[in-house]
């Protein structure tokens, strides 16, 4: 076969002989090239804008926070996972139906390296889109006023109550007399300024047979290189959070302890119930950093539709990728309901919900094939992503700029699953027709 066959445009960049890496890189040019164009950037645009427009009225309304940020993030991502969506399918499904695999077969170039290309080009464009979108609607936010400045937060390292290091999703029970939880916040730089924090989340318990009181009394302890620096008695009234303001620290830890000094209410915390807030960002960082925790979920979304389009119809390929990706962010929901479904709980979780009788009848256990399926199913939903904590809606609903931790931990969580859809993808374009 020859290696100079370039019938068209599309096939110059490919009939030149080069290595892997310098196809991948020609197939990325490529697809940029190919999809170029204003019809991205204008949906997007438009949308975002009526998400900005939007926060602007129900803050008015409602006369609470500030929501347009919030808003302006979640239309963005949901607009670039739709086009993601499309663009993903259409890609291998149009290289298909134009002829231009046939042409692929004729060139001297790897196919896991097409693939490859086709990937890198629309993750560049997309990314872009969420990075530059993400800096305009935070030029817009701090052009038009409303919350300008987001709370900088960083969550501690590790949490432990007495002698026992706890896991990340624990919650943990203080008890009045009981051990103190301990927060570590390891290389704690010293606060901007001394509006400096901590804060505190948490839920207030009684036990069954007494009536919850009032106030609890709390004892705060906070130490740097093992200098105690702050200690205080409070008593905090019927809420789930208080702040402790800070002076600014130096040091290379900070520890911070935290227990139930009298009464007979307890606290209900983990690890993420103490954090440290230290200045504030302006939107532009916010949503930046907000983007950037989105776009390994988002380059998931290209990959996974890419897979399908190797494959099947372009439409087969999107509604296949909707739908999977509908499945995993019900996943976790999903995967509490087998696990109460094969433990014989009737009706899921959902009908005892509000009951709190631990010695009543949770009903029949199911039978051995029921809860094989279960369990089974369950399984598989457990290796699907966790989307809880990507996005960043969250911190941005709560007036704070995403944490580092967050954006590192999105990437963490998605850049294993993001590696298997690109090594299937190869796989699944290297099966070529004989």
């Amino acid at each position: 076969m020859s290696s100079r066959v370039t019938p068209s445009d599309d096939g110059a960049a490919l009939g030149r002989p080069a290595g892997p890496v310098g196809q991948i890189i020609a197939t990325a040019i490529q697809t940029v090239r190919q999809t170029r164009g204003p019809t991205l950037w204008t949906v997007v645009g438009l949308g975002s804008v009526l998400a900005v427009a939007g926060g602007a009225v129900l803050t008015g309304a409602g006369g609470g926070g500030d929501l347009k940020a919030l808003l302006f993030h979640g239309a963005l991502c949901l607009l670039l996972t739709v086009a993601a969506l499309a663009a993903g399918a259409r890609a291998l499904a149009g290289d298909r139906a134009s002829g231009r695999r046939d042409l692929l077969g004729a060139q001297p170039i790897f196919a896991p390296a097409f693939f490859l290309g086709r990937f890198a080009g629309l993750a560049l464009r997309f990314g872009l889109a969420a990075v530059v979108l993400a800096a305009l609607g935070g030029v817009v936010l701090s052009l038009t006023g409303g919350q300008r400045a987001f709370l900088r937060v960083t969550e501690p390292s590790r949490l432990a109550v007495g002698a026992r290091t706890c896991d990340e999703d624990d919650i943990v029970r203080l008890t009045p007399g009981g051990p103190a939880a301990r927060w570590t916040f390891e290389g704690a730089e010293r606060a901007e300024s001394r509006d400096g924090a901590l804060r505190f989340s948490f839920r207030l318990r009684h036990p069954k047979s007494k009536p919850l009181q009032n106030t609890v009394p709390l004892r705060v302890t906070v130490r740097s290189n093992e200098e105690i620096v702050v200690e205080r008695q409070l008593t905090v009234s019927l809420r789930r959070e208080f702040t402790l303001p800070l002076d600014p620290i130096g040091g290379r830890d900070l520890d911070v302890s935290c227990a139930v000094t009298g009464g007979h209410n307890f606290m209900e915390i983990g690890l993420t119930g103490c954090s440290l807030v230290r200045g504030a960002s302006g939107p532009i960082v916010a949503l930046l950093v907000a983007a950037l925790s989105f776009l390994p979920l988002l380059w998931s979304i290209l990959a996974l539709c890419l897979l399908f389009s190797a494959f099947v119809q372009e439409t087969t390929a999107f509604f296949a990728g909707g739908v999977l990706l509908l499945v995993t962010l019900a996943g976790p929901t999903l995967q509490k309901d087998l696990t109460l479904i094969a433990a014989g709980i009737p009706g899921g979780g959902h009908s005892h919900a509000a009951s709190h009788d631990d010695g009543g009848d949770h009903g029949q256990p199911a039978s051995p094939v029921v809860g094989f399926l279960a369990r089974a199913a369950g399984g598989v939903l457990s290796l699907l992503p966790e989307t809880d904590g990507v996005g960043a809606a969250e911190a941005l609903s709560r007036g704070e700029c995403p944490s580092a931790g967050g954006l590192a931990a999105s990437w963490i969580e998605a850049l294993p699953y993001l590696g298997l859809l690109l090594l299937l993808g190869c796989a699944a374009f290297s099966w070529r027709r004989p």
